[in-house]
């Protein structure tokens, strides 16, 4: 029987359906803001475009990766998250599914070599070892070692199996979530979502969505568990050791949590400061904007990705560095518009008897030489 792991304001777990696969690099990803009107609405036209400035992804020691399990090892909300009750159904199982699928033997074979039960995975109990099935053994094998360490650090109070196979499932439904061309709204997930690009960065989350759709078109045509396991190994070693470890923990993070609870988790793992500070050159806004709500929505596509944000929101946090991140505190990337009044309409009020201006006139002259988003 699969773990149940609740969608709501926890963590997206079942897997959502994905458009079309494919495993090609695309073109740097353009990145936009869209200010929301009243009624929650933001036309392309009044999008800001951003510029991000260079911005190193967040180094973590072994050290530091294995004290933020143990930190959130103590948290009892995320305890208690891991140990609520299994929903459970009836399933009967064909004894020709039982003795002559594919990929049993394989997944078998697998859970031995681990000192593991026979479904160590929990991906027997429906009768039926199907895609999402397939997915989840090639995502066990592709992050197999930081999986085992967070089952560890979690399993000195709980299961540590029922927390590898919870956080396994949890990483599947957040690989599938950049891999859904829709609007992320769910207020937990955008900030889960904003919290890996602070640490890896905008070209990194796109990497891993490229990687996965193609982790899932090997697993729709696989033929046998070796083929399974060949996308896990190339998976991993697309995404890197260094990089997984940094999603899972912020994906251990959000598990049972809300904004305010997950914005408290991550402010006590290693690296947030430098994260919050990178933030600012990823995106053209502070993080703060988005622990204090501020982000409605987030679109990752295949062009790149729309932040749906409140206007005003970000400007007003756009300086609040969230504590000593150390090292260089790096620029703003910039943000430019179509036109002035999409720029108002983002900033906001100048304030009491102010009116915004442009610094360089904004006539036909300047708008052929140096494009609308650089005069706005």
């Amino acid at each position: 029987m699969k773990p149940y792991v609740p969608i709501t304001a926890a963590i997206l777990v079942p897997l959502l359906a994905t458009g079309p696969s494919c495993a090609t690099t695309a073109p740097r990803q353009q990145l936009r803001l869209a200010f929301l009107d009243g009624a929650g609405a933001a036309s392309e036209e009044e999008q800001g475009v951003v510029a991000p400035e260079p911005a190193p992804i967040v180094e973590l020691s072994d050290a530091e990766v294995a004290e933020a399990f143990r930190t959130l090892a103590r948290d009892p909300r995320l305890i208690a998250f891991f140990r609520q009750p299994e929903v459970r159904g009836l399933h009967v199982l064909p004894a020709s599914y039982v003795l002559g699928d594919a990929f049993v033997p394989g997944y078998h074979q697998l859970c031995a070599t681990r000192g593991q039960p026979a479904d160590c995975l929990g991906l027997l109990g429906d009768g039926a070892f199907d895609t999402d099935d397939r997915q989840r053994a090639a995502m066990s094998i592709a992050w197999h070692s930081v999986l085992s360490g967070i089952a560890l650090e979690m399993g000195r109070t709980v299961d540590p199996q029922r927390v590898y196979v919870m956080v396994m499932s949890a990483m599947v439904g957040f690989m599938a979530l950049l891999a859904f061309p829709e609007p992320i709204t769910k207020v937990i997930l955008t900030g889960l979502v904003l919290a890996a690009v602070a640490y890896v960065g905008w070209d990194t989350v796109f990497g891993i969505r490229d990687g996965w759709k193609a982790l899932k078109a090997s697993c729709e045509s696989a033929t046998s568990f070796a083929d399974l396991r060949a996308a896990g190994q190339r998976f991993g070693t697309l995404i890197g050791e260094r990089v997984g470890r940094i999603i899972v923990m912020l994906v251990v993070a959000a598990m049972g949590a809300s904004l305010g609870s997950f914005t408290a988790r991550l402010s006590a793992l290693p690296g947030f400061a430098r994260a919050a500070q990178l933030f600012q050159a990823r995106c053209g806004f502070s993080f703060a904007t988005v622990t204090a709500g501020g982000v409605q929505a987030v679109t990752i596509s295949a062009s790149g990705a729309v932040v749906a944000v409140t206007p005003g929101a970000v400007w007003a946090t756009t300086n609040a560095m969230v504590g000593d991140g150390g090292g260089t505190t790096p620029p703003t990337a910039p943000v430019g518009f179509k036109s002035h009044s999409a720029f108002k309409k983002a900033m906001g009020p100048a304030g009491t008897d102010k009116e915004w201006h442009h610094i360089v006139e904004q006539n036909p002259g300047n708008v052929a030489k140096f494009g609308h988003e650089r005069l706005h």
